[in-house]
């Protein structure tokens, strides 16, 4: 049995970082200076959506890293079986179990933010992409795959 885990490349955890902080405080901007600089008048009627929308910001910039972090913590893993058989697991749960004859092709894919292996199986009319899965993994499952 062998078992590969995903892994978070830190070019992508800093980029996530940067661009994060950068909208998080775009979020503590709109908050300090709509509530410094707006009369009392404004704030009577803007001051939640103003408060909300700034939260939001922060938010949104934030939790694309903290996923990051908890999926570095918790890595998702591919288990190849004796039985020639493929299982994804996500946290300790089985998300996809494949035959290894049934996979057509195994490719790889990678963006700006996004990169892993991209699967085509047979029965399947859209391909299956395993995030985060690194280059190495893709050459030892295509010498599983061909043995």
């Amino acid at each position: 049995m062998l078992k590969f885990r995903s892994s978070i490349k830190p070019e992508l955890k800093r980029r996530m970082l940067f661009r994060g902080t950068f909208i998080a405080g775009a979020g503590v901007l709109v908050v300090t200076l709509g509530g410094a600089f707006l009369p009392v008048e404004t704030l009577s009627t803007w001051g939640l959506p103003i408060f909300l929308g700034g939260i939001v910001l922060i938010a949104a910039g934030l939790l694309p890293y903290r996923r990051l972090c908890k999926l570095e913590e918790a890595p998702h893993q591919i288990t190849v079986t004796e039985v020639h058989t493929m299982i994804l697991s996500n946290n300790g749960k089985e998300v996809l179990t494949v035959p290894l004859s049934e996979i057509r092709e195994l490719s790889y894919v990678e963006k700006a933010t996004r990169y892993g292996i991209r699967m085509e199986v047979n029965g399947l009319s859209d391909p299956v992409f395993l995030p985060y899965f690194t280059f190495r993994t893709l050459q030892e499952l295509k010498q599983i795959l061909n043995s």
